[in-house]
């Protein structure tokens, strides 16, 4: 019983290894940003690309960083018997790790800043906010697709669905 317990943790962790690359890795991707809090009350689903870079510590750890920018949709707004619109959009800078917990599957951890840029009623709001990002997500050889929850300041937080090419 030792034996298939010990055979199936090794056919686990060896294609999860053998997946993960130690070195340098750059990138570049597209994303979707679907709002939340009350952040969705004033602009509508984001979509963005970024590009990072990623480095291997070893077969199962990666450190990243990035630069993003979303562009987020126009909404109609009706404040009192007051109509508008609002509309919006965000660059920001991440760093932050990847852990690699079965094959093709990691967990990791972003932190950064985004500076937000909204229009409501024609009215121009900016705001920095730092951020944390718990995300998941599956790799495939040189393709990554990750799903995270961005939870930036009070009220500028969202979920983000991430596809990613590796050079």
């Amino acid at each position: 019983m030792k034996q298939l317990v010990f055979l199936a943790l090794l056919l686990t962790i060896v294609p999860a290894m053998s997946f993960a690359q130690i070195g340098t890795s750059f990138g570049v991707g597209v994303n979707a940003a679907f709002p939340s809090s009350d952040f969705g009350d004033f602009v509508a689903t984001g979509y963005g690309a970024e590009g990072m870079v990623k480095f291997g510590l070893v077969p199962l750890i990666d450190v990243t960083g990035g630069l993003e920018y979303i562009k987020f949709t126009s909404k109609d707004l009706t404040i009192a018997t007051v109509t508008g619109e609002g509309d919006g959009s965000a660059w920001g800078w991440m760093i932050g790790g990847r852990v690699n917990v079965a094959p093709f599957i990691y967990g990791g951890l972003e932190f950064g800043s985004y500076t937000f840029s909204t229009t409501v009623f024609n009215v121009d709001y900016d705001v920095t906010h730092g951020f944390v990002a718990p995300l998941v997500g599956v790799s495939f050889s040189p393709f990554d697709v990750s799903a995270r929850y961005v939870a930036a300041g009070n009220d500028q937080s969202f979920w983000g669905i991430r596809g990613m090419v590796w050079f």
